[in-house]
Protein backbone atom coordinates (compact mmCIF):
# COMPACT_ATOMS: atom_id res chain seq x y z
CA UNK A 1 0.00 0.00 0.00
CA UNK A 2 2.91 2.18 0.67
CA UNK A 3 4.45 1.40 -3.06
CA UNK A 4 1.35 2.02 -4.52
CA UNK A 5 1.34 5.43 -2.61
CA UNK A 6 4.94 6.79 -3.26
CA UNK A 7 4.19 5.65 -6.87
CA UNK A 8 1.40 7.79 -7.42
CA UNK A 9 2.76 10.55 -5.81
CA UNK A 10 5.58 10.13 -8.09
CA UNK A 11 3.61 9.99 -11.17
CA UNK A 12 1.84 13.00 -10.20
CA UNK A 13 5.19 15.02 -9.60
CA UNK A 14 6.17 13.16 -13.28
CA UNK A 15 3.42 15.15 -14.49
CA UNK A 16 3.55 18.63 -12.62
CA UNK A 17 7.26 19.08 -13.52
CA UNK A 18 7.25 17.57 -17.06
CA UNK A 19 7.73 20.46 -19.33
CA UNK A 20 6.56 20.15 -22.56
CA UNK A 21 8.28 22.44 -24.18
CA UNK A 22 11.68 21.65 -23.28
CA UNK A 23 10.47 18.28 -24.64
CA UNK A 24 9.68 19.26 -27.47
CA UNK A 25 12.67 21.24 -27.89
CA UNK A 26 14.62 17.61 -27.43
CA UNK A 27 12.40 15.94 -30.16
CA UNK A 28 13.22 18.93 -32.72
CA UNK A 29 17.12 18.64 -32.28
CA UNK A 30 17.27 14.80 -32.70
CA UNK A 31 15.34 15.11 -35.77
CA UNK A 32 16.86 18.33 -36.86
CA UNK A 33 20.21 15.97 -36.88
CA UNK A 34 18.29 13.29 -38.98
CA UNK A 35 17.24 16.03 -41.41
CA UNK A 36 21.17 17.43 -41.63
CA UNK A 37 21.97 14.05 -42.12
CA UNK A 38 19.75 13.02 -44.71
CA UNK A 39 20.33 16.30 -47.11
CA UNK A 40 23.47 15.71 -48.79
CA UNK A 41 22.60 13.76 -52.01
CA UNK A 42 19.48 16.50 -52.30
CA UNK A 43 22.00 19.90 -51.71
CA UNK A 44 24.63 21.39 -54.06
CA UNK A 45 28.37 20.34 -53.86
CA UNK A 46 28.88 23.02 -51.11
CA UNK A 47 26.52 22.87 -48.77
CA UNK A 48 26.67 18.73 -49.45
CA UNK A 49 30.70 19.07 -48.57
CA UNK A 50 29.84 21.28 -45.23
CA UNK A 51 27.36 18.89 -44.11
CA UNK A 52 29.93 15.92 -44.55
CA UNK A 53 32.56 17.67 -42.98
CA UNK A 54 29.91 18.46 -39.79
CA UNK A 55 29.10 14.79 -39.38
CA UNK A 56 32.84 13.28 -40.15
CA UNK A 57 33.21 14.65 -36.52
CA UNK A 58 30.91 11.62 -34.96
CA UNK A 59 30.91 9.31 -38.17
CA UNK A 60 33.32 7.46 -40.23
CA UNK A 61 30.78 7.81 -43.40
CA UNK A 62 32.37 4.97 -45.13
CA UNK A 63 29.97 5.10 -48.46
CA UNK A 64 29.77 1.22 -49.01
CA UNK A 65 28.41 1.59 -45.00
CA UNK A 66 25.89 4.50 -45.79
CA UNK A 67 22.96 4.77 -46.92
CA UNK A 68 22.60 6.17 -50.78
CA UNK A 69 20.45 8.59 -52.77
CA UNK A 70 21.49 8.55 -56.55
CA UNK A 71 24.86 7.11 -55.50
CA UNK A 72 25.38 10.20 -53.08
CA UNK A 73 26.13 8.82 -49.42
CA UNK A 74 24.28 10.30 -46.29
CA UNK A 75 26.01 12.25 -43.52
CA UNK A 76 25.74 9.49 -41.61
CA UNK A 77 26.57 5.26 -42.22
CA UNK A 78 23.49 2.92 -41.04
CA UNK A 79 24.60 2.67 -37.81
CA UNK A 80 24.92 6.58 -37.01
CA UNK A 81 21.54 6.79 -39.01
CA UNK A 82 19.79 4.08 -36.98
CA UNK A 83 21.01 5.92 -33.67
CA UNK A 84 19.22 9.44 -35.16
CA UNK A 85 16.18 7.54 -35.80
CA UNK A 86 16.36 6.11 -32.55
CA UNK A 87 17.03 9.25 -30.89
CA UNK A 88 13.74 10.42 -32.55
CA UNK A 89 11.41 7.38 -31.42
CA UNK A 90 13.16 7.28 -27.81
CA UNK A 91 11.94 11.11 -27.14
CA UNK A 92 9.04 10.87 -28.82
CA UNK A 93 8.56 7.49 -26.18
CA UNK A 94 8.62 9.92 -23.48
CA UNK A 95 5.58 11.47 -23.87
CA UNK A 96 4.43 7.67 -24.32
CA UNK A 97 5.69 6.52 -20.79
CA UNK A 98 5.30 9.22 -18.89
CA UNK A 99 3.30 7.30 -16.55
CA UNK A 100 5.67 4.19 -15.83
CA UNK A 101 8.72 6.71 -16.04
CA UNK A 102 9.24 6.07 -12.14
CA UNK A 103 10.00 2.34 -13.02
CA UNK A 104 12.11 3.52 -15.89
CA UNK A 105 14.26 6.10 -14.66
CA UNK A 106 15.76 4.58 -11.95
CA UNK A 107 17.17 1.85 -14.68
CA UNK A 108 18.34 4.37 -17.10
CA UNK A 109 22.02 4.01 -16.85
CA UNK A 110 21.41 0.23 -17.09
CA UNK A 111 18.96 0.63 -20.18
CA UNK A 112 21.94 2.64 -21.69
CA UNK A 113 24.62 0.45 -21.29
CA UNK A 114 22.17 -2.89 -22.14
CA UNK A 115 21.27 -0.86 -25.54
CA UNK A 116 25.15 -0.81 -26.21
CA UNK A 117 25.52 -4.58 -25.96
CA UNK A 118 24.08 -5.25 -29.29
CA UNK A 119 26.00 -2.67 -31.24
CA UNK A 120 29.14 -3.84 -29.64
CA UNK A 121 28.28 -6.99 -29.87
CA UNK A 122 27.65 -6.72 -34.19
CA UNK A 123 30.86 -4.80 -34.53
CA UNK A 124 32.97 -6.67 -32.95
CA UNK A 125 32.45 -10.19 -34.20
CA UNK A 126 32.53 -8.63 -37.35
CA UNK A 127 35.90 -6.88 -36.53
CA UNK A 128 36.91 -10.40 -35.63
CA UNK A 129 36.03 -12.14 -38.96
CA UNK A 130 33.21 -14.25 -37.68
CA UNK A 131 30.77 -12.55 -39.29
CA UNK A 132 29.91 -10.43 -41.62
CA UNK A 133 27.49 -7.57 -40.01
CA UNK A 134 24.66 -6.01 -42.79
CA UNK A 135 23.31 -2.96 -43.37
CA UNK A 136 20.38 -4.54 -41.55
CA UNK A 137 22.29 -5.31 -38.39
CA UNK A 138 24.14 -2.49 -38.52
CA UNK A 139 20.91 0.13 -38.47
CA UNK A 140 18.88 -2.43 -35.97
CA UNK A 141 21.68 -2.09 -33.17
CA UNK A 142 21.85 1.73 -33.91
CA UNK A 143 18.08 1.96 -33.17
CA UNK A 144 18.42 -0.17 -30.39
CA UNK A 145 20.96 1.99 -28.50
CA UNK A 146 19.04 5.40 -29.83
CA UNK A 147 15.65 4.41 -28.38
CA UNK A 148 17.80 4.31 -25.01
CA UNK A 149 19.60 7.38 -25.66
CA UNK A 150 16.45 9.20 -26.85
CA UNK A 151 14.87 8.59 -23.88
CA UNK A 152 17.36 9.69 -21.90
CA UNK A 153 18.20 12.72 -23.71
CA UNK A 154 14.04 13.91 -23.45
CA UNK A 155 14.05 13.09 -20.15
CA UNK A 156 16.96 14.91 -19.17
CA UNK A 157 15.38 18.39 -21.10
CA UNK A 158 11.80 17.82 -19.86
CA UNK A 159 12.37 16.98 -16.30
CA UNK A 160 14.07 19.54 -13.87
CA UNK A 161 17.23 17.78 -12.38
CA UNK A 162 15.33 18.58 -8.78
CA UNK A 163 12.21 17.00 -9.63
CA UNK A 164 13.72 14.08 -11.55
CA UNK A 165 15.29 13.44 -7.73
CA UNK A 166 12.60 14.04 -5.86
CA UNK A 167 10.00 11.62 -8.55
CA UNK A 168 12.34 8.43 -7.68
CA UNK A 169 10.14 5.89 -5.96
CA UNK A 170 11.12 5.35 -2.54
CA UNK A 171 10.99 1.82 -1.26
CA UNK A 172 8.48 1.35 1.30
CA UNK A 173 9.40 0.24 5.00
CA UNK A 174 8.56 -3.20 5.74
CA UNK A 175 5.76 -3.54 8.57
CA UNK A 176 8.38 -6.87 9.86
CA UNK A 177 10.89 -4.22 9.60
CA UNK A 178 12.43 -3.33 13.17
CA UNK A 179 14.02 -0.13 13.68
CA UNK A 180 17.21 0.24 14.31
CA UNK A 181 18.55 -0.27 18.42
CA UNK A 182 19.18 2.75 20.08
CA UNK A 183 22.23 4.10 21.46
CA UNK A 184 20.67 3.99 24.55
CA UNK A 185 19.43 0.53 24.82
Amino acid sequence: MEVNCTTQVAQRAMTEQFRPTMWGVAVLLCTLVLVLAVLPPFVGYGFRHALMQGFDLACHQIPERSFQVGGVPLALCHRCTGVVVGLIVGSLALAVFRNVDTKISPRLKTILFLSLVPMVFDWGIDALGIWANTPFSRTATGIIFGVAAGYTFARAMAVPPSAASSIQPKPAISPLSHPPPSAHA
